[in-house]
């Protein structure tokens, strides 16, 4: 993702729901907080979390308009 000027990842989740670790998979709360730590730190992507679809969609588009303005404006 080198190549862009921004890279955002924006996830359908609470914190609160990304702490308790109910999921399918194996992996661990932990392990998904400190990847997410390591995105942000070690490769400027800046993590989102938003509650539901709703304030993801809304997430998206603010960051995109910001994003535009700041390339057009």
């Amino acid at each position: 993702m080198q190549v862009f000027e921004y890279a955002g990842l924006v996830i359908e989740a609470s914190m609160q729901t990304l702490s308790r670790g109910k999921w399918r998979s194996q992996i661990t709360p932990q392990s998904v907080m400190g990847t997410l730590q390591a995105l942000s730190a070690k490769y400027d992507i800046h993590v989102f979390l938003a509650d539901n679809r709703e304030l993801a969609a809304r997430t998206v588009e603010g960051l995109l308009f910001h994003f535009l303005r700041k390339q057009y404006g």
